[in-house]
């Protein structure tokens, strides 16, 4: 008789997770959707930095506290832009898996 591992339910169960996210990864990456939202951020993230490069290159021989904008800090100020648009995204893509699993 085999024995059974303790261990073994949580294998399977965190196996079974991945399996069901990547498929989900699948069908979405084939999702113009998806690609949209990829696109947007990759858009927002590039005028961020300029924009703050750009405030940083003008400003920051003028003013200690407009020094503060440079390369180092740069990540928390894109990152709030990111973080909200991600958000919405996911808010998104949540509702249209679901509107697609009760369509199929």
């Amino acid at each position: 008789m085999a024995r059974v591992d303790a261990e073994q339910p949580t294998n399977n169960l965190w196996r079974d997770l991945a399996a069901v996210a990547l498929a989900e990864m699948r069908s979405a990456r084939r999702l113009a959707r998806t690609w949209l939202f990829g696109a947007l951020a990759l858009l927002i993230g590039v005028l961020a930095y300029v924009y703050y490069a750009g405030i940083h290159g003008a400003f920051s021989g003028f003013s200690g506290s407009i020094g503060l904008s440079n390369p180092r800090f740069l990540m928390s100020a894109i990152g709030a832009f990111l973080m909200w648009l991600f958000l919405v995204a996911m808010i998104f893509l949540a509702f249209d898996v679901r509107a697609r699993d009760t369509r199929d």
